[in-house]
């Protein structure tokens, strides 16, 4: 197995609309010339010369990590791929582009260790240059996660004169890959084939190369920040064309570097978007719990004075009693309004989601209970670690899961499950089996004052979406023949642990 370090070249690439230029900076701690064998288990003989750590993953300290390492070792001893490589970045947020890689590749020569790593250097050369250029310029222009998807797909075909590009990026309210855009693959096709591959993409941020169905090279969408990885692309060659890797990954990493900072330049705007409309709407939920609160007051005053006045007569009795149950109502719907727009700085701690679960769950015995209902808990495989406000996090899953129970039938069971994502992400899926939600009425369920059950107040879910916003997560909602004919709501949070 070869490992090349291929050294940097400054790059000048609009990075935004704005077309902003930065030049690359060096990382630290990793070697300019260097050259090792590299053995099964990772541990490298270096040159005679050489003052060498034991290990393959000592000599990349500052520049990866070791469970990068061991895992392309792993891909390249199973035979999966006959090429793994990633690369380094300049401290995040700096916005250089990177074009230094590591590179492993299976020593094919008999009685030899099975790798060797070499340093060695590439650039790109002029008409590569020329094209990053226009490429990025044009990925500069794109808005859209789809429209950017596309745009990319286009530049790659264009600029490595690849016969097929499939692109997938990460949904945030699944937490899942879904492709984006696919040319030359069927859509749906290579979702199953090449998932694993797009996952060590994602997580560890490896570019691998195989021989499938001609050559293929699959590559992350990330920036200088690994925590900021969006997604993965692959590009297929057929079997008599395959480029050369060492000549393409500069330009290909380079690319998909300038796409994924219009991605994440669209979701930054996009989210200041939803911030704009859920500040709008929070103002005017202010305004209506205000006005209504004032009105309220007169009129349960009003009907308590009739109350006194009009003591023995029993119509007169049942007649005022209706009016404040009414009332009570509606000041309840105002106070929901006002805890909607009253502005709430979260206290953010790392810790698992379920152990919110459990407290809420126990709350809510008594009202299981008098239902006759019984709640199956099926918890996470491994513990979950993200930053949350509990007791913020504990209203929104209390709105949840009272709408459960209200919803499901008597003397029924109502699930939770939760998990742990591969990219550290925490879900939570529960289900009740009650009376689908109306196909019309699914699409508004979180928009304030709708609400399916009478006498509901239409706030609940809406303060469930905003607090999970805010914990930069996503809330959903299935219901009918998608979620075995009852109703699932599904919470993602992000984990706090690195990615990578």
């Amino acid at each position: 197995m070869r490992v090349y370090f291929v050294s940097e070249l400054p790059i000048r690439v609009p990075m935004s609309r704005a077309a902003s230029s930065t030049a690359l900076r060096t990382p630290p701690s990793v070697p300019t010339q260097a050259e090792y064998d590299v053995w099964e288990d990772g541990r490298i003989d270096a040159p005679s010369s050489t003052s060498s750590p034991d290990a393959l993953w000592d000599v990349l300290d500052g520049a990866t990590s070791r469970p990068r390492v061991e895992r392309a070792l792993d891909l390249l001893r199973s035979g999966d791929v006959a090429q793994v490589w990633w690369s380094l970045h300049a401290a995040a947020g700096s916005g250089s582009v990177p074009v230094r890689f590591v590179t492993l590749t299976r020593n094919g020569e008999p009685h030899a260790p099975p790798m060797h790593c070499t340093v060695q250097s590439g650039a790109l050369s002029p008409l590569q240059g020329d094209a990053l250029a226009g490429a990025a310029a044009a990925l500069a222009r794109a808005s859209g996660s789809e429209r950017i998807a596309q745009e990319l797909s286009q530049q790659l075909l264009r600029t490595t004169a690849c016969d097929a590009v499939v692109v997938a990026l990460d949904d945030p309210r699944s937490g899942d890959l879904t492709i984006a855009h696919a040319v030359g693959f069927p859509r749906e096709a290579p979702h199953a084939r090449l998932r694993a591959r797009w996952l060590d993409a994602v997580e560890l941020g490896l570019a691998t190369a195989a021989a499938v169905e001609g050559f293929e090279i699959t590559l992350p969408l990330e920036d200088a920040d690994p925590a900021a990885r969006r997604g993965a692309c692959t590009l297929r060659w057929g079997a008599d064309a395959a480029p050369d890797t060492r000549a393409l990954a500069p330009l290909a990493h380079a690319l998909v570097r300038v796409a994924t900072a219009a991605l994440e330049r669209d979701r930054t705007e996009q989210r200041a978007s939803d911030r704009r409309r859920a500040a709008t709407v929070a103002a005017t939920a202010g305004s209506i719990g205000a006005e209504l609160r004032n009105q309220i007051v007169g009129v349960s005053s009003a009907a308590q004075l009739l109350r006194y006045r009009a003591a023995e007569d029993p119509v007169m009795e049942r007649n005022v009693g209706r009016v404040l149950r009414d009332v009570e109502q509606l000041n309840a719907l105002a106070n929901a309004l006002q805890e909607l727009a009253a502005p709430h700085a979260l206290r953010l701690t790392p810790m698992d989601p379920d152990a919110v679960w459990d407290d809420v769950i126990e709350g809510h015995r008594g009202a299981l209970e008098r239902r006759a209902l019984s709640l199956e808990r099926t918890r996470a495989a491994h513990r979950a670690r993200c930053a949350i406000d509990a007791a913020r996090l504990a209203q929104a899953f209390g709105h949840i899961l009272r709408n459960a129970i209200e919803a499901a039938p008597e003397e029924s069971t109502i699930t939770l499950a939760s998990f742990r994502l591969q990219n550290g992400a925490w879900r939570s899926v529960l289900h009740n089996g009650g009376a689908p939600i109306p196909p019309e009425l699914l699409p508004r369920v979180f928009d304030l004052l709708v609400s399916g059950v009478p006498h509901r107040s239409g706030v609940g879910l809406a303060l469930t979406r905003q607090i999970v916003d805010e914990h930069q997560g996503a809330v959903t909602i299935e219901s009918g023949p998608a979620a075995a004919d009852g109703t699932r709501v599904v919470v993602t949070l992000p984990g706090t642990a690195d990615r990578g």
